[in-house]
């Protein structure tokens, strides 16, 4: 599979503590730690919007042989640092959600709650029409109020969850069984506006456009018995790195996006990689994106000294961070 331009490529996460937040990732989700940099000072504070003397220590975990999904942790030491999702809450406006491909979602599930992890309900085989067909699905508590969605992609002939079964069967796992970020999940007010700027801007192709709402999709996703939400799915080109945007349709969800910026703890943005940085901005600010910072040289792990620029989700205002591509090409 080629390298498809604008892709996902990282999750990041503003963790409470790193070395919890780290371990999970390596240990148990088998991510290898490929880089970690430290900073502080007034150029690094201007860019996420916190006090010059804030250490900000960061680790960018993936599978080497994959530059799609990884999860970047940052730890904004010496901060008032505030959790974004709360424990006993569901689905909270913005980013709240990372999903993993599994082979055997039922010994997964088991052998995670024996390490104490807290699953939602039990694996849930659920369908979503024909065309996309019918997964498996459970979700557990990870650190720092992300909330993991494992996904356990099944046969089904001619459907979306077959091409991406067999997809992901050609790419490697983690040595403990999971894939890279597969998809991750956004709660938005606009879907029409997530669409353009994901469309439009980073130029994924919409793969699901589907309304959940059966007993069993509503069960595991801790939803209300008779809830509906439009989901609907983007790729960039890539089994792994897709994004899934929800707009409720009957029920309520926890409005706390706008406090959803550092040192807040939890799911903080989503970071795309792009060819070209200049023109993926001007589109970003075609489709309603407004910028909160921008850097000349990013600083983190995958982007030192690279152009990056920080925006807001026209459809939810969650962060999204644009970074160029080293030398154009990545």
């Amino acid at each position: 599979m080629t390298k498809p331009a604008n892709y996902l490529d990282a999750a990041i996460v503003s963790v409470a503590d790193m070395e919890q937040s780290r371990n999970f990732y390596r240990d148990t989700i088998g991510l290898q730690e490929l880089d970690r940099t430290n900073g502080s000072g007034s150029a690094l504070a201007a860019y996420w919007g916190c006090s010059p003397d804030v250490e900000v220590t960061s680790c960018l975990l993936g599978l080497p042989e994959v530059s799609v999904g990884r999860v970047l942790l940052v730890d904004f030491a010496g901060a008032d640092k505030t959790p974004l999702r709360r424990d006993g809450e569901g689905m909270i406006r913005g980013h709240w959600n990372l999903n993993f491909y599994v082979d055997d979602i039922f010994d997964m599930s088991r052998r995670l709650s024996a390490a104490g992890f807290h699953f939602w309900t039990e694996p849930v085989r659920h369908e979503l029409s024909a065309r996309t067909g019918a997964p498996i699905e459970v979700i557990f508590e990870a650190p720092d109020g992300v909330v993991i969605n494992l996904v356990q992609p099944t046969q089904s002939q001619g459907s979306f969850v077959n091409e991406v079964y067999e997809q992901w069967k050609a790419q490697p796992s983690s040595p403990t069984g999971f894939s890279p970020v597969a998809t991750t999940a956004q709660c938005v007010r606009d879907m029409e506006a997530s669409i353009r700027f994901y469309r439009d801007a980073l130029g994924h192709r919409i793969v699901i456009d589907e309304v959940l709402g059966s007993p069993e999709a509503n069960r595991f996703l801790r939803r209300p018995p008779e809830g509906r939400s439009r989901t609907v799915f983007l790729s960039s080109g890539h089994v792994f790195g897709k994004v899934a945007l929800n707009q409720p349709q009957n029920f309520p969800v926890v409005e706390r996006v706008d406090q959803a910026r550092a040192p807040a703890v939890g799911y903080l943005a989503q970071r795309f990689r792009t060819r070209n940085l200049e023109a993926a901005v001007d589109a970003a600010y075609s489709c309603g994106a407004r910028t909160l910072a921008r850097s000349v040289t990013g600083h983190l792990p995958g982007a030192v000294g690279r152009p990056a620029h920080l925006l807001t989700n026209p459809g939810s205002g969650a962060l999204v961070e644009l970074i160029e591509a080293e030398d154009g090409s990545d």
